[in-house]
């Protein structure tokens, strides 16, 4: 009997417990709605924000350490059997500690050649963006 009595008892403070925080707020049902979604949909925002802002920079900081010399670049050799590189615009789209991705353009600025080199693995793929496809997939020496 005891038992029941002390049930009831802590159900019905925590029952008030709940309505009186509520009231404290001052705030009616829709109106802490409307303000947890903004708060909800906020933060995302912020957290891509940060996250998007923290990778750029570490590329970004990467790029100023690596080699600039495109020449020079471990996969250019084997691209070069490929890719009349003279005929073609280099654009590095990225370049960071694990990845190369560059694309080679036409004088017309339309993109002919994709190659991926991974640092890790010297494994190089070289794309043509039209009708060949997949021109070379190996890992180099």
């Amino acid at each position: 009997m005891k038992r029941i009595i002390i049930g009831i008892a802590l159900l019905s403070m925590l029952s008030a417990c709940q309505t009186g925080t509520e009231e404290n707020n001052g705030l009616d049902n829709d109106e802490q709605t409307q303000a947890t979604e903004e708060n909800i949909e906020a933060e995302p925002n912020n957290q891509e924000a940060e996250s998007g802002q923290t990778e750029d920079n570490e590329e970004q900081e990467y790029s100023e350490e690596s080699n600039t010399d495109e020449d020079s670049f471990q996969e250019m050799e084997v691209i070069e059997e490929y890719i009349d590189v003279s005929d073609y615009q280099r654009e590095i789209e990225t370049d960071n500690r694990n990845t190369r991705v560059m694309f080679f353009k036409s004088d017309q600025g339309e993109k002919e050649y994709k190659t991926v080199f991974i640092k890790d693995k010297s494994r190089l793929k070289i794309i043509h963006l039209g009708e060949d496809g997949l021109l070379f997939n190996e890992e180099l020496n």
